[in-house]
């Protein structure tokens, strides 16, 4: 999920961390500050000389077999990740659980090592909140997942070592099915609509729309380039509503699910990125809910424009003319 809203960053030394907790007890209780730096490393950890590096590693001592370790960004000298290493210098040896972390201190995800690779559990954050706790096996999603958003469950996923395989369901914030992907070795063999319920613009012309109606003219991938019906790449098509003059009246879909993903119109039949539209657009989520509404005219931002959670709460309203912003609104939501 994009950030609308970016957090304040503080300025840290060395001695003085406001690290996120883990929920690892022993690694939240580790002091820092102490330990001792055994080597520097560049991005692609390979051992080099401290001024070329980009990475420092500290030993906090051995329990058993096992050295408790802690690796560093050297520019800003906050942790990179915590974890539990046989051999020092050699990453396939950490074996236990691993802590990762932004560079602002604040916790990435947590999982289950052996021999180097993520087997187990992987627990992803944002903003210090769980976004998704998935299985692994020897570094692959394997087995179910479970995705969050603002900590409800919007997403249940089932993998087979890295492929989609089984049901991929979303949810409403009331934990009612929205749709259900069904599939196999990543591709969709099955899709099924529940509750499903395109919300309102509050633009009659819109909200009044047959979308069984209208000619299929382009299909796209996640870039918005034109592509073949049958590429595997294929993410949205686009329907033809109406031309009027130059201008044409499109909606486009996802493929997977057939469920629309944007309405508006527009000079170019074949944009998608939306450098020619005019008039009101507005872009959905998969589960039906306003992802964005805008006003365009002669093909740049003019007037109100709002961005929308997953769950519908706005989050960022601007005001433009001509192109050019002249307000911004954030919305911080629960």
């Amino acid at each position: 999920m994009k950030k609308f809203i970016l957090a304040c960053l503080f300025l840290v030394s060395a001695f003085s961390f406001s690290l996120e907790k883990s929920g690892i007890k022993e690694y939240d209780s580790l002091d820092i500050s102490k330990g001792k730096i055994i080597a520097y490393y560049n991005t692609k950890k390979q051992i080099v000389e401290e001024p070329a590096a980009m990475f420092y590693r500290k030993d906090y001592g051995k329990k058993g077999n096992y050295h408790l370790v802690a690796d560093f960004y050297a520019d800003t000298d906050t942790p990179e990740k915590i974890f539990m290493l046989r051999d020092l210098d050699d990453e396939d040896s950490i074996n236990g659980k691993l802590a990762y972390y932004n560079k602002n201190e604040t916790i990435s995800y947590v999982a289950d090592m052996k021999n180097g690779r993520i087997d187990g559990q992987k627990t992803t954050f944002e903003k210090g909140k769980v976004a998704a706790v998935v299985n692994f096996s020897n570094n692959l999603a394997n087995g179910k997942g479970t995705l969050y958003y603002k900590e409800k469950k919007y997403a249940e996923a089932n993998y087979a070592y890295g492929f989609a395989d089984g049901d991929f369901t979303l949810f409403y914030p009331d934990g009612s099915k929205v749709l259900t992907l069904t599939y196999k070795d990543n591709d969709v063999i099955k899709s099924q609509n529940f509750n499903y319920k395109l919300q309102k613009s509050g633009i009659d012309e819109f909200d009044s729309l047959d979308f069984s109606k209208g000619e299929i003219v382009y299909y796209y991938n996640s870039d918005g380039n034109i592509i073949s019906k049958d590429s595997k790449d294929a993410v949205y098509f686009r329907k033809l509503m109406s031309k009027e003059g130059n201008e044409y009246f499109v909606v486009d879909f996802f493929l997977e699910t057939g469920n629309v993903q944007g309405i508006g119109k527009g000079y170019n039949l074949k944009d998608f990125q939306g450098h020619t539209l005019n008039g009101p657009v507005v872009t959905y989520y998969d589960n039906g809910i306003l992802k964005s509404k805008a006003s365009y005219k002669n093909k740049k931002l003019d007037g109100e424009s709002t961005l929308y959670d997953y769950f519908g709460n706005i989050v960022r309203t601007d005001i433009y003319k001509d192109g050019v912003i002249q307000s911004a609104r954030f919305f911080e939501t629960n």
